[in-house]
Formats: structure tokens, C-alpha cells, sequence
């Protein structure tokens, strides 16, 4: 069944690369026969639900105070690293977005003109726009989220399964080749299948796990994607909403003549309220 599913729209993915070996995913277990809620129920409904919540959750990041941990690691073709880079936020709530600030770097303080770098980046507050241009139905050119991929995929209800100790909806979904999407984002839904699980309890996003079932061209052919990985956690926050607690990307590319092999790791914690923005405050 084909439909489109508001879901993990913080899994936002640059149209490419990311690496080598994937962490495992979330623990899942069959829930056991007669367990509370675990009668089938309509897929249309749990979607529907689904997206209702998923829009509450995603707009909750205005709300928050956190730490995101960004971890990229770059290997060769045989598995080794050959570059890494670690960078640790502190991203507050501000009226035109997020401010994130640096606070540690490969285990050291930053410099000042590091600092200001990263904060002019603002990839998070990049992240968090197009999160909202996802739940709107805005699919972009430069990349894709979990929420647009499922558009453009077909899925199945899988039934009950525990996940981490909650007991989810899993729906499968692969690629729908009666649907027809241009773009990036079209060419990397054509070629994804995976799980994702939402919880019975409040239809939260719960996990998600999606992978590559064949290559991927792009760049005018200048750049396959031979493989692509995506695990992702979410746990509850305060005030009953679900945000993410790791994310990870794991691709191996090929552009021209080189294998590119790439894992992307964030994690995100400490939730805490975000004090109230001033009226007329602004961006630093």
C-alpha cells in the first residue's frame, strides 16, 4: 500500500555520501501473542495519527535546549579511517532559529574563530528548516528526509514489535515504481527499503532503519552511490514529545575514479525547556 507518511523528518540526508559499517540497530523484539495492543489495526489510521503527531514532535525542537555531538569519520577503500572530526554544540532556541555553539572539538575548546565559524554554518538550523519544509509537502532538490522518502515509497503494515521496551507499529516500505519523482530526493526513494516503527502508545517515532537496494547515479553520472545506510533512535522528551537520540549515516560512493566510505553519527541529549526568547531579541 502506497502512502505518505510524516515520519522522521530530522533524518535529513545530503544527497550523498556517508560509509562503512553500520552500528546495529535498535533492539527489536516480536511482541508476545495477546500482549496489550497488538491486534492489527488499519494502516490508513496509524498513518494518519502518525503524521498528526509527527508535525507536534518536529515542531517541538523550538522548545528545547540540547547538546548535538557531530561525528564524521572518512575511511579508505580498505576499512581504515583516514580523517575524523568530532564537534560538540550547545543549540538554543532563538527568534529566527537556533543558536549553536561550539563547545568542544576533537576533544578540545574551540577556538573563538571556530566558534563563530560553526555559528554562521548553523547546519542545524539548515536541518530544522527543512524539516518544516518536509511536513509541509516542500520535497527539495539537495537532499531528502525519511518523511519524504516515505511519499514516495510503497508500505506494509508489519505488525507489533518491541522496540527498546516500547511496543511499536513496524511498517515495511521499498521502493514504488509507480510513482514518479524527479530530483535526488526521487532517484534515492527509487532505490530505499526499509523499517520504521511507531509506538502504540501516542504514535511517536520510535526507530527507523533504511538501506540502499541498489546503486544510485547523480551528478551527471559523475558520482554513484553504491551503498547508503540509515539507522536512527528517537526517545521521549519532556512534555510527552519524541525527538532523536542518534542518528547514523553509513554510505560507501563512487565518484569518478574514487571510493569515497563514510559514517555520520549525532547524537542528541540533555532536553531541557529553553528559556523564553524576548520579544525583539535576535540571532547572535
Amino acid at each position: 500500500m502506497g502512502a505518505g507518511v510524516a515520519s522522521a523528518a530530522w533524518l535529513v540526508v545530503a544527497a550523498w555520501p556517508p560509509p562503512a559499517s553500520a552500528r546495529p540497530a535498535p533492539q527489536v523484539t516480536p511482541a508476545q501473542p495477546g500482549a496489550p495492543g497488538v491486534t492489527p489495526r488499519d494502516l490508513a489510521e496509524i498513518i494518519a495519527e502518525a503524521q498528526k503527531v509527527q508535525k507536534e514532535d518536529v515542531s517541538a525542537w523550538r522548545r528545547y535546549r540540547f547538546r548535538r555531538q557531530s561525528l564524521r569519520e572518512w575511511f579508505d577503500e580498505d576499512g581504515a579511517q583516514v580523517e575524523k572530526e568530532d564537534l560538540l554544540f550547545v543549540v538554543t532556541p532563538t527568534t529566527n532559529g537556533f543558536d549553536e555553539e561550539l563547545i568542544r572539538m576533537n576533544g578540545a575548546t574551540p577556538s573563538p574563530d571556530d566558534v563563530e565559524h560553526h555559528r554562521r554554518e548553523a547546519k542545524f538550523t539548515r536541518l530544522y528548516n527543512e524539516m518544516m519544509q518536509s511536513e509541509s509537502g516542500d520535497v527539495g532538490e539537495s537532499g531528502y528526509t525519511l518523511a519524504t522518502l516515505l511519499k514516495m515509497s510503497a508500505y506494509d503494515y508489519a505488525g507489533m514489535e518491541v522496540v527498546s521496551g516500547v511496543l511499536c507499529h513496524r511498517l515495511d516500505f521499498r521502493p514504488d515504481d509507480s510513482l514518479s519523482w524527479g530530483g535526488i530526493a526521487g532517484k534515492i526513494a527509487k532505490a530505499m527499503s526499509g523499517s520504521l516503527w511507531i509506538t502504540a502508545d501516542g504514535h511517536h517515532m520510535a526507530a527507523a532503519r533504511t538501506r540502499t537496494v541498489r546503486p544510485v547515479t547523480l551528478f551527471l553520472s559523475l558520482s554513484k552511490v553504491k551503498d547508503l545506510e540509515i539507522t536512527m533512535e528517537s526517545r521521549p522528551a519532556p512534555e510527552g514529545v519524541w525527538l532523536p537520540h542518534r542518528i547514523e549515516v553509513v554510505s560507501t560512493a563512487r565518484v569518478l575514479f574514487n571510493v569515497l566510505r563514510k559514517r555520520n553519527t549525532v547524537n542528541y541529549s540533555e532536553f531541557e525547556p529553553a528559556p523564553a526568547v524576548e520579544p525583539g531579541a535576535t540571532d547572535r
